[in-house]
């Protein structure tokens, strides 16, 4: 549920701006990208497919250069927790 409320907060922001902090990319978005890329390691990118604003953000910002040269190979990555 916060990560839902979270991301809608960010639908509302990215609806009007081009990046999480304005019109220019910024330490916001850079922030911001260790959980995206994570949230879609875990297979919940769901939690942002009905928001076209924060879709179209995510796409612009792994194709920036600097996140395609700092994701991880997968045998660096944390595995998903296993429920059970």
């Amino acid at each position: 549920r916060r990560l839902a409320a979270a991301f809608k907060r960010m639908e509302e922001t990215l609806s009007q701006t081009r990046w999480l902090a304005g019109d220019s990319y910024s330490l916001a978005d850079i922030a911001a990208a260790p959980v995206i890329d994570r949230i879609e390691h875990l297979g919940m990118a769901d939690l942002w497919a009905n928001s076209s604003g924060t879709a179209d953000w995510v796409k612009r910002l792994k194709a920036r250069p600097a996140y395609q040269k700092a994701q991880p190979l997968d045998t660096y990555r944390l595995p998903a927790a296993s429920v059970g």
